[in-house]
Formats: structure tokens, sequence, C-alpha cells
């Protein structure tokens, strides 16, 4: 017999409670499953997490709630709960005075593990409204686009729009111009204009290039287009301070001698007090956390290089600290990648801070209180009210419709996707929250944040500041929107950053869309003149290669339908599975060669036909959010007179209808219609 007794200096914290390893019990016996005594302190609540084991708790003394997924329920002392393999689950203590102790049994089981895996991801879809906003970050107007931005939140925003409105879902993208964000001024000062000069000429080329990329904005908004934004903006100001949510406030600010000017923001420059690498103040494009300008290690004017000085100004406030649990809260069931999570927990980790709204400054929306003429608001304060609400209000009037900024942000059938870098991480992922939650706390936020990295040009980071980039404009007027638009999709800098190369696009579009896509169509068409004059067949008999065929086309639906989905999108991977798909069914094509001019084998050859066709089909649909004009051509040979982006998605592979006559399938051409050879762009 073996005892072993309660033993305190063994218990250690695992997923905020106190632990004590039970089984395995070393030298002693190693059964198949793991065992723990558990403690949950009062007014404690366990980490929210998951894992691939089944776990079994069986409450010992004490009460508390019991949240799985979205169910709560009271547990107390005899109480036996069992979780299945990755379901979310968090134990409270709800005594402010009693432990509550627990025994946690746990297992491994790989076959259950895999079921409840492909179950909980089956339903990853979170956006499940009629209405979908999907909005990107409004360009900053103090420069063009170039491929960067477009590789980013700009086409993916419009994939995923696009792909909405295959599925018959009512998905608006709007934009806007960021005009009062500092960069502009900076900018315009350098060019020898002034900020109105250069952020007009921007806005337009920004436009323009949007329209080039095959990017269909829904509405595009700008805060001087219309008299009624510094209204709405003063109006967020005022009901916030009204009720307390902004305090007022004097503190050392940064002032440069030699300018005569306040610092802040891309007016000052200095290293990360986070990670050490260079920063302007605000955020650190390096680690993504926010930061003061205050904080920042050895700060430098950035227009003349001398260290300034701190003088006292009083200035508005918005603490985030009183949003905090309300943060975790909804920090629990928003989707977003690992690197957008570390830096909302390791700012919550920092405490939240009280971030200033206002700075001196002749740029920007005015501050109407008095005593404060010479202020402006934040940008990124502005951008909480500005994008997310009043630039939605303006869609919906454009729609004519009468529910305003509600229709998406309070409504139960609304949702809102927002697509954006990861440096913009902290403000659309804890400041605009929290603002918004402060504004109106019934507020439906984001469902999905889709995030992405930095995307490179030759090695070396995209620049509109510095001049370090290739215009989308310019090469928009070289390349054909599909052509582009595929690479940056295949290159999309998702997880981590990734390099642009014009050597290695052109390769690609050789490669890929010539010498693969454009040569099966090709071939398709040829083998059905030769076969059918041209007229596609029914489908005959089928055999064991035509069944497999036919099963890995659905697989390659189900794929790229999830690479497309906002909780686990992935351009990137909707590409290369539809590069493959076109590699399947070469290889399907090829070997099913051999029965033509086989008498005995006619009813065969039907079938292989057709299910070329139908490969063709699922293309269209498949790659219809990345390449819009390549896909279009294509359904309205195999289409059946419907609008392509009107809900033609399809769950399963479908036959082009028998005894229609098809001509040569359009090809994709690498260049826009009007250029006939395309010429390398200089950087």
């Amino acid at each position: 017999m073996f005892v072993r007794k309660v033993n305190p200096d063994e218990f250690q914290e695992c997923y905020d409670t106190l632990c004590q390893e039970l089984y395995p019990w070393q030298d002693v016996v190693n059964p198949p499953f793991n065992s723990m005594r558990c403690v949950v302190e009062p007014g404690k609540i366990t980490h929210i997490h998951n894992h691939h084991e089944g776990e079994t708790f069986f409450i010992l003394e004490g009460e508390g709630k019991i949240a799985v997924g979205n169910e709560t329920e009271t547990v107390g002392a005899g109480d036996v709960i069992y979780l299945p393999p990755f379901l979310n689950h968090t134990l409270e203590n709800t005594s402010a005075q009693n432990q509550l102790s627990f025994i946690t049994v746990w297992w491994e089981d790989m076959k259950l593990a895999a079921e409840r895996a492909k179950m909980t991801t089956d339903k990853t879809r979170v956006v499940s409204g009629k209405n979908v906003l999907v909005a990107p970050p409004p360009p900053t107007p103090n420069g063009d686009l170039h491929l960067g931005h477009l590789s980013g939140p700009y086409i993916g925003a419009d994939i995923y729009t696009r792909y909405l409105k295959l599925r018959g879902v009512n998905a608006f993208y709007t934009c806007g111009a960021h005009d009062n964000e500092g960069y502009v001024l900076t900018t315009a000062e350098r060019l020898g204009l002034t900020g109105r000069e250069l952020a007009d000429k921007s806005s337009d080329a920004i436009r323009s290039t949007l329209k080039k990329a095959k990017i269909e904005v829904d509405h595009y908004w700008r805060p001087d287009n219309s008299p009624e934004y510094l209204d709405f903006i003063h109006g967020f100001f005022k009901k916030l301070y009204s009720e307390g949510k902004i305090v007022k406030k004097e503190t050392p600010s940064f002032y440069c001698k030699s300018c005569r000017k306040y610092l802040f923001q891309s007016f000052v420059e200095g290293k990360c007090p986070q990670c050490g690498s260079t920063s302007q103040a605000n955020s650190c494009e390096t680690c993504g956390r926010s930061n003061h300008y205050n904080d920042l290690i050895d700060p430098q004017c950035k227009s003349c290089g001398d260290k300034p000085v701190e003088r006292p100004l009083a200035k508005f406030y918005f603490p985030l600290k009183p949003y905090e649990k309300q943060l975790r809260e909804y920090y629990k069931t928003v989707k977003m990648d690992p690197r957008l999570r570390a830096i909302c927990e390791r700012s919550l980790l920092d405490g939240l801070p009280e971030r200033a709204i206002t700075q001196v400054t002749n740029w920007g929306v005015s501050v109407p209180m008095e005593g404060f003429e010479d202020q402006r608001f934040d940008p990124w304060f502005e951008l909480a009210a500005g994008q997310c609400l009043f630039g939605t209000q303006q869609l919906s009037r454009s729609l004519e419709q009468t529910s305003g900024w509600e229709r998406f942000w309070k409504a139960e059938d609304g949702n809102v996707v927002q697509f954006f870098g990861f440096d913009n991480g902290y403000f659309y992922a804890l400041l605009f929250p929290a603002l918004l939650l402060a504004y109106d706390s019934s507020i439906n936020l984001p469902k999905v944040f889709v995030n992405n990295e930095f995307y490179r040009l030759e090695g070396d980071k995209f620049s509109t500041s510095r001049g370090h980039a290739i215009w989308g404009s310019d090469f928009f007027d070289q390349f054909s929107a599909d052509t582009v638009r595929f690479y940056l999709a295949h290159t999309r800098p998702e997880t981590q950053q990734t390099n642009f190369s014009q050597a290695e696009f052109e390769r690609t579009v050789q490669r890929e869309l010539k010498d693969e896509w454009n040569q099966w169509l090709e071939e398709i068409s040829a083998k059905l003149q030769e076969e059918y004059d041209g007229v596609v067949p029914e489908p005959g008999a089928w055999t064991d290669n035509h069944r497999i065929f036919y099963r890995e086309l659905s697989k390659f639906i189900e794929e790229v339908e999830f690479a497309y989905e906002a909780e686990s999108f992935s351009p990137q991977k909707a590409t290369r599975m539809l590069c493959e798909l076109v590699r399947t069914a070469r290889r399907f094509s090829a070997a099913e060669n051999y029965l033509r001019g086989i008498e005995t084998k006619k009813d065969e050859l039907r079938t292989s036909i057709a299910l070329e066709l139908a490969a063709i089909k699922t293309l269209t649909l498949l790659t219809a959010p990345i390449m819009p004009d390549f896909a279009t051509r294509l359904w309205q040979q195999l289409g059946d007179g419907t609008t392509l982006f009107e809900g033609n998605w399809k769950k399963a592979p479908e036959f082009v209808s028998a005894g229609r006559k098809l001509d040569n399938f359009p090809l994709i051409n690498p260049l826009p219609q009007s250029v006939e050879e395309a010429v390398p762009i200089g950087i």
C-alpha cells in the first residue's frame, strides 16, 4: 500500500489555480490517465483554455461557476463535470472566503480528439449575419498606395467581401482617407506642400489605384467631404466627456525649442521602451505595442534632431483601465491571430494607460472646448468615431437605409470584420473597442480581426515616406489586375513577413498561370472541339477514377472555402490550393486521354470530359474572389446567365449544362488590355 499526504509545498500554479500532481505517481504507478488536486482561491477564476484531452472535474468542497463555451452552470461539492476536447472552459470560485477544491482527471484519446477537432473547426464561422461590414483601415493620404499596402488589408478585404457576395451575403466594403494623420503634415512639409494639398492629391491617387486593382469600395469617405463630420466627432467627444469617461489633466509634454512646436506621433522619434527598436511616438512598428512619447528612450525631434524639453500642458485623456474587464471578456470571443492576441495580452499585463486624445497642432479636428483652441484631436481617437461609426452611417445613407451606423454595429443580423496591419493592432484591438464601449455599451464589437505582417520589397520594408516602394498605380499599368492580385495573395504576409521581387513575380506568373492554368484550358478546349464539336456532353458511365477525381474536387472546395472564411483567412493557402487543383485536373485529364478513340469506352469518356468541365466551373468560383476579371469571363461561358457575385457559391462540384456550345476558354492575360509588352518598373 502507498499513501500520499497533502503537502502544500508541492502545489504549483497552473491555469491560475494551485495544483498538486497526483498521477502519474513517480516510482509507484503510471496509469493511462493524469490527475491533479487543484484549488481555486476565493474570488479567483481559472485561465480560459482548452486542450486535446478529455477531462473530468470532481468538486470536493466549495462552490463556483463552470463556463464551457457559451454555457455556464453553478457547481458545488459532489458535482462531476465532463469536458470534451477543444472546448474553452473556466472555473470560478464565487465565494469571497472559502476555497473551491477539486480533483481533475484527464486522458488522451486521439480518435476522440480528431473527431472533436473537426467538429470545432467546422463550427469556427462566427460571421453569420446577413449584413457584413468589411473595413480595412483608411489609408493615410501622404502618397499613393504601394504594393505593401495592397498585399495586406486592401486586397485582403476585397477578397473576403467578394467571397461573402458569392455566398449571397450582403457584404459592404467601406474605406476612407485618414486625412488628419500626422504623417500627412510631415510629408507635406518635406515636399513643400500644404497638408490639404497633399491629402487631396494623394486621396485622388488612392481611389484611382483601388479602382485599377479591382477593389470595389461601396463607400469611400473623407472628413472634409461631409459637413456633418465635424459635428459627429465633436458629439462623440462631448458625450464621453460629459459622462466622465474623458478627463482633463496637465502633464509634461515634449517641446522642441528649435522648431518651436510641441512634439507627438510622427514629429518625435526615439527607442521603444518595450523592445528597444527605433520608434516614433504612439506605437512601435517592430513589436506592435503602444507607447507614450514621454516613454521613448533618447527622444529627438524628427524635423531637426534636437532633444526636446518637457513643458507642462493641459490636455484631454481617455483612461482605458476602466474597460479592462470588458476587454478581457471580449477577447474570449473575438477571433484574432496569435501575434495580435499577444499584443493584447502584453498590453493588459503592462496595465492599460490613460491615452492623450488631444495635441497642440493646427492639423486635424478642432477641440470644442474653451481654452483649447490651439489643440486638435489625436487622429486615432478621431478614427474610432470617424471610421467605425461615421463612415458606416454614410454607407447606410448611400444605400438609402435609415438605420445609420447601428445597422452593422447594433443589429442582431449585423457583423463587422476589420482588416489591418499588425502595427495598427493596438488601436483596433484595444483603443477602438474601449472607446466604442464607453460611447455605447450595447455596441456589437467586431467578431473577427484579420491581421497581417509587413510586406518587404527586395528585403527591406515598403515605405511611403522614404520612397522605397513600387506604386500600385504604376504596377497595374504594366500588369493585369488578375495577375497582380494572384501574386499578392500568393505571397501575402499573413503570420510572418514576406518579400516582393519582380523577378519572382514574373517567374510565378509564367510557371503557374501561363504554363499550368492556361495550358490546361487550351487542352480542354481542343479536346472538346475534337471529340464533341465544342458541345458539352452528358455524363455517362462512371469509373473508380471518376469518383476519386470528383471527391478530390469536393475537397478542394472545402479547403478553399476554409481559406476564405474570416476566422481562418489565408489567400496564401487559397492560391496554393487553386494551383494544386489545376495540377490534379491535368493529371486526371492525361490519364483519361487513353479512353479516346475506343468505341467501347465512349460512355466513360463523356464522363471524363464532363468532369473536366466541372473542374473548370469549380475553379471559376474558387478563383473569383482573387481574380475577378478572369473568373467573370469564364462564368459567362459556363454559367447559367446569372451574375457571378450574387450567391453562386457551391458546396459541391457541378456539371456544365449538357448541350451548351463552348468557344475557346478565356486565358489569363498577364498584361492589361491596353499594354502589349510589359517593361520592368524602377524602384
